[in-house]
């Protein structure tokens, strides 16, 4: 057999039955008054300092990039000979005239991915290879240190203009093809 416990009103007099007690309510002293009003996000330290300081400007991304010395840097080919040739072999590879492995050393895994992926679904389109070889019509370069470069290439190909970007990194002493952008 439980027992259940029930509230009742107080009886209006000042001498409650015996059979009820009175119960008070913990205090709570502890706890601070509720304030309502708006959420306080600014406010100082009792040094007179804010509690949040404000960040400096920023870039939104930050690099991590060690620094060659410079006979690393001296021994760099030029990154525009250097592009122009990269651009035909990976212009040679969309058309099917060179194999993609061809290009695994000088391109990141993502790169070489996505220049094989391309490679793929044109062959699938065309057939065969292209009747005339494509060719690289202008290839631009911009340096924004000594360590990278970007490089826009246009070529034809098939009768058509096409473009691509890559940005070349430094990679254990040599260029590499870290990203790819096809148009």
């Amino acid at each position: 057999m439980s027992a259940a416990l029930y509230l009742v009103p107080a009886p209006a007099h000042d001498d409650p039955p015996h059979h009820l007690r009175q119960v008070t309510p913990p205090t709570m002293d502890h706890r601070p008054p509720a304030i309502q009003g708006t959420l306080a996000l600014d406010w100082t330290l009792p040094s007179g300092l804010p509690a949040v300081p404000e960040l400096p400007d920023a870039p939104a991304t930050l690099w991590l990039v060690p620094q060659p010395d410079a006979a690393q840097l001296g021994e760099l080919p030029d990154p525009a000979d250097w592009s122009r040739r990269l651009s035909q072999a990976i212009v040679d590879v969309f058309e099917g005239r060179r194999p993609a492995t061809q290009l695994v050393r000088w391109t990141a895994p993502d790169v070489h991915a996505r220049i094989t992926r391309i490679a793929r679904a044109r062959a699938t389109t065309r057939g065969t290879s292209a009747s005339t070889p494509g060719r690289v019509r202008s290839v631009k370069i911009f340096q924004p240190h000594e360590l990278s470069a970007e490089v826009t290439v246009v070529y034809v190909s098939e009768q058509r203009v096409r473009a691509f970007a890559l940005r070349l990194d430094l990679w254990r002493g040599r260029w590499r093809a870290s990203a790819l952008e096809v148009a």
